[in-house]
């Protein structure tokens, strides 16, 4: 042993061997596959012939394949060592992928170095200065988020409260109304004594009954909320300027012509939606007029009162609404005509006899005779 030891100093000085690589029992000791010749592979400390075997080839016999370390499952192995590539500032990410000078490795990626943050309280993460107690991606540390439906609160991320409405305000774990809660009145935690209740925001004493079951006591009166303007749906709730209440809510007040359906104000005279009234619809193919819905006529058309007629032909509507030709005449190019030989006078169709002894048609349609008119003529 000692004479194999002698000679490893011994050739080591003489330069006849590569530092840790020594002859032993006829053996050439190693400690990486470095320390021994071509093709010859350092296993169990002793150089073996052998190769590092390439994708798909296979080994000879008897040869063992090169011993390698066993990582962690959070490290890989990079070179001969096994390293953590989300904070290895030499792996970060990857193998042999370094970040520069000035940043460090943060899972996985290069950071500029982090500097020093304002408030006590607050972290510093990836390139901003965050407060880990209550925000939502850094909840207690770094990048960690809190999933959807849970809030950063005290360092953990616990489940959403219920959302508050308007009206409401957050007072602990609930939302509560701070104009009417009286454990809550005006703000939190300010309870009303006994013998008061909360309304508008401030202790009152407790209201007397009302008479009227639909009536509220409000301050110091009994009001019907239904339709009080100062009070509309509720005390202390006014409606403002231009507007009234009606039904639990403030309403514009309409113009003298118009309706108020729903929450505007229309013309029934000629609103398709509310034609004579509120919620009353014209069909297709109608119009709203005068409060009543009336069809719509085509171009060669007129309406005359509920109905479409072609008053060139109508002989109740001839040249236009209204005017009717007699009932032995007959309506053509909107003139009211009568058939074979009569003629039309003062809307009447007249045979030439008619004209014989009429004295307002003496002989012709409007000759007036102020005698006696025989025969057509006036003596």
């Amino acid at each position: 042993m000692l004479r194999s030891v002698s000679l490893f100093g011994f050739c080591f000085c003489l330069g006849l061997f590569s530092c840790g690589r020594f002859e032993h029992e006829g053996k050439l000791s190693c400690l990486t596959h470095e320390n021994c010749p071509k093709k010859h592979l350092c296993l169990e400390g002793v150089c073996k012939p052998g190769e590092t075997q390439a994708s798909g080839e296979t080994q000879g016999p008897g040869e063992n394949p090169p011993t390698e370390p066993v990582c962690a499952s959070h490290e890989q192995l990079c070179g001969e060592s096994c390293v953590n590539t989300q904070t290895d500032n030499a792996h970060c990410g990857e193998c042999n992928h370094a970040c520069p000078e000035g940043s460090f490795c943060q899972a996985g990626s290069c950071h500029l170095e982090p500097q020093t943050c304002p408030v006590a309280s607050q972290t510093f993460c990836g390139e901003s200065c965050v407060n880990t107690q209550t925000d939502n991606a850094h909840c207690g540390e770094c990048n960690h988020a809190c999933l959807r439906g849970s809030s950063c609160q005290a360092g953990s991320c616990q489940p959403e409260p219920e959302v508050c409405t308007e009206q409401q305000k957050r007072c602990g774990e609930s939302c509560v109304n701070t104009q009417t809660d009286n454990a809550h009145c005006g703000e939190c935690n300010h309870s009303c004594s006994e013998g008061t209740f909360c309304q508008g925001g401030s202790c009152h004493l407790e209201p007397q009954t009302c008479p009227v079951p639909s009536q509220t006591f409000c301050g110091e009166s009994c009001v019907d909320t239904q339709n009080n303007n100062a009070h509309c749906g509720g005390c202390n709730r006014a409606c403002p300027g231009g507007s009234f209440c009606q039904g639990v809510s403030c309403q514009p007040i309409c113009p003298g012509s118009q309706t108020l359906c729903g929450a505007s104000c229309v013309d029934t005279q000629n609103n398709n939606a509310h034609c004579g009234g509120c919620n009353r619809a014209c069909p297709g193919g109608s119009f709203c007029q005068g409060v009543s819905c009336q069809p719509i006529c085509p171009d060669s058309q007129t309406l005359c009162g509920a109905s479409c007629v072609n008053t060139q032909t109508d002989n109740a509507h001839c040249g236009e609404c209204n005017q009717a030709c007699p009932g032995d005449g007959f309506c053509r190019g909107g003139r009211c005509t009568c058939s074979g030989s009569k003629s039309l006078c003062q809307g009447q169709c007249r045979s030439s006899s008619d004209y014989l002894f009429d004295n307002n048609n003496c002989g012709s349609c409007g000759k007036i005779c102020r005698r006696t008119c025989f025969l057509g003529s006036c003596p």
